[in-house]
């Protein structure tokens, strides 16, 4: 099962500001070895906040900040 969304906010004439999230529920349904296990580089929640801004017409500002939830390196989790 996977949902996400994603907002964005025009705070000002030249500045805006989004922000998405994510959740997958993944797991291996056909495998003897893996059944039941999470993939690997799966996170459960995955949230981001960016905003962008044009302080001048020749500058350009951009933040990105992202939040990753605890995920596997290996399939034997």
């Amino acid at each position: 099962m996977t949902q996400s969304s994603h907002y964005k906010v025009k705070v000002m004439d030249k500045l805006n500001v989004n922000a998405s999230a994510m959740y997958l529920d993944a797991e291996y349904t056909k495998d003897q070895n893996f059944e039941g296990n999470r993939p690997t580089d799966v996170p459960d929640f995955a949230e981001s906040v960016w905003s962008t801004d044009n302080v001048t017409d020749t500058i350009f500002l951009f933040i990105f900040i992202t939040f990753v939830t605890f995920y596997f390196y290996i399939a034997l989790n």
